[in-house]
């Protein structure tokens, strides 16, 4: 059974927004930049016990060499710990990825 919620003004307040549900969250529509590098974007949250987040997405475009896109994101990812960190004064680092990416052999076409 839901309940009646009131929305932040920002919340697109539609099936993105689960703060009906019981863990649910206020979500934002998300917006988008398009870079030099792909895209990235921003959706930004709030859990019904009112703490503010934003959930970012990062599209890059990697080398076509398995050996290079590897060593890439590795440099995207602490990159990315590293600019956070320097935009909210944080003091937290990657320690381990939460699901390591499997390791496939590789298909040539």
């Amino acid at each position: 059974m839901s309940r009646r919620i009131r929305h932040p003004v920002w919340c697109a307040a539609d099936h993105s927004c689960t703060a009906e549900w019981a863990e649910g969250k206020h979500r934002s529509e998300p917006a988008s930049w398009v870079t030099a590098y792909g895209l990235i974007i921003a959706t930004r949250t709030q859990t019904i016990r009112g703490r503010s987040q934003v959930e970012l997405r990062a599209v890059v475009n990697l080398d076509q060499d398995e050996v290079t896109s590897r060593s890439q994101m590795t440099r995207v990812v602490v990159g990315a710990d590293l600019a956070v960190r320097k935009a909210i004064g944080g003091r937290s680092a990657v320690r381990r990825a939460v699901h390591p990416p499997a390791r496939r052999a590789s298909v040539t076409r």
